[in-house]
């Protein structure tokens, strides 16, 4: 809808205020700046949206989408476009697709320069800037920019439709990982994907909206395809007849979680428990041999479902988690140190209920690598086998460090025993 828009005929506030903000020499004597026309944009029933074409003088010419609200009140404006005419060095030009704003800005050389920027026209029209460059557990350490095409295999989980986006669930690496999708699954065989299938996902980050929080615009990765590489089912390279692969994951952590008579540096909801690990400050090291360091299971009440024996007065008590892909079994590890690795505590959630599995009293012969950046857990006719990715191991570390070459070492938990093999 072309306005023939004359900023010498037309005064409307919200203009002047964009004039009086932005372009600053406008009526000023010696300055010839000029607003010839603009035309009107269909974005929202919300707020309006025009576009400004401004004359700087014969040879400059930058383009102005301007949102005001249905009050026509100034809401947000953004320069989308700029032409210099006179040596043609540089200019800016836009694309918009429906609320993402993509301005390209060129500047003309021996090398061309090109600098790309997004923003989010909100809900209510404002126009927030858009990060570009993201991080992801699909290539963990390196750098994800925004609406760049990835291709990634993993080993498939399951889908998850139990919120507004649909998942896929996958492991990489040892690690749980998750991607958007939006196929039919059930009754499409291409994607009805097997536990322990490796798969080939073709995936990008994108952005999300979360229903019923429209102005707030968060990223994801989203899968475009997905295939599979083989039939045969793989996990870390450990064959499912072989075993039952744990994969680690994050429970979500609790934020300032407080309990009497005991200092909490770790605390996390996992299910309706909560798992908590700190210094038990009711134990007497003087008189007591079970102090310091504990792992307690609590229900929502703060009670005391389970409570570990104390390891000391240690620098490190940190849990990790790792879950059974078949089942809800989940191996807690919580890594022990000083000034140096030294181990680790064993235990199983399960139904509910914690149990104490025993000591990993071994480390790696690399002083940088802990117990958990080795350590790979297994579950094989009911026994939970702990395996470790280190040509050589240090059993019984910050003690004896009795040094060994790694030829099959493993733990291995059965009939509620723990039992070192080598």
């Amino acid at each position: 809808m072309l306005l023939n828009w004359d900023y010498t005929r037309n005064t409307d506030f919200f203009c002047l205020k964009l004039f009086n903000d932005y372009y600053t020499n406008i009526g000023k004597e010696g300055h010839s700046y000029k607003v010839r026309s603009a035309y009107k944009l269909d974005l929202s029933d919300e707020f309006y949206t025009i576009v400004l074409n401004v004359f700087k003088g014969d040879y400059e010419l930058e383009t102005v989408l301007i949102n005001y609200s249905l009050e026509a009140e100034l809401t947000a404006y953004k320069v989308i476009a700029y032409d210099e005419m006179a040596e043609g060095w540089a200019r800016k030009y836009t694309d918009l697709d429906n609320s993402i704003i993509t301005v390209i800005g060129a500047i003309y050389g021996e090398d061309t320069q090109l600098d790309t920027a997004k923003f989010y026209i909100s809900g209510i029209g404002k126009i927030n800037p858009i990060k570009t460059e993201f991080s992801s557990d699909l290539r963990p350490g390196k750098v994800i920019i925004l609406n760049q095409i990835y291709t990634d295999t993993i080993e498939f989980l399951s889908y998850n439709d139990d919120y507004d986006y649909r998942v896929l669930q996958g492991i990489k690496n040892g690690h749980e990982v998750n991607v958007i999708y939006n196929w039919d699954w059930m009754d499409n065989e291409k994607y009805n994907f097997k536990i322990g299938e490796r798969i080939k996902v073709k995936w990008e980050m994108d952005r999300i909206v979360h229903a019923g929080d429209e102005d707030i615009l968060d990223f994801s990765e989203r899968a475009i395809e997905a295939e599979r590489v083989t039939s045969e089912s793989k996990a870390q390279g450990n064959s499912l007849s072989q075993g039952i692969n744990y994969f680690e994951f994050n429970p979500d952590k609790i934020q300032n979680a407080k309990l009497s008579n005991f200092d909490i540096d770790y605390a996390y909801q996992l299910e309706d428990k909560k798992i908590v690990a700190g210094y038990d400050k009711k134990a007497n090291p003087d008189t007591e041999k079970d102090w310091g360091d504990k792992l307690l299971l609590l229900n929502n009440e703060n009670e005391i479902l389970f409570k570990s024996y104390g390891v000391g007065d240690v620098y490190l008590f940190e849990p990790h988690f790792y879950k059974n892909r078949e089942t809800d079994k989940i191996v807690i590890i919580c890594q022990l140190g000083f000034e140096y690795f030294c181990g680790g505590e064993a235990f199983v959630y399960e139904n509910g209920n914690i149990t104490s599995i025993g000591s990993l009293d071994i480390e790696s012969d690399n002083g940088e690598k802990s117990l958990i950046d080795i350590v790979e857990v297994n579950e094989i006719d009911n026994r939970i086998v702990f395996t470790f990715k280190s040509e050589s191991l240090v059993l019984e570390p910050g003690s004896e460090n009795i040094l060994i070459k790694n030829t099959g070492v493993k733990y291995i938990y059965e009939n509620k025993k723990l039992t070192l093999v080598k």
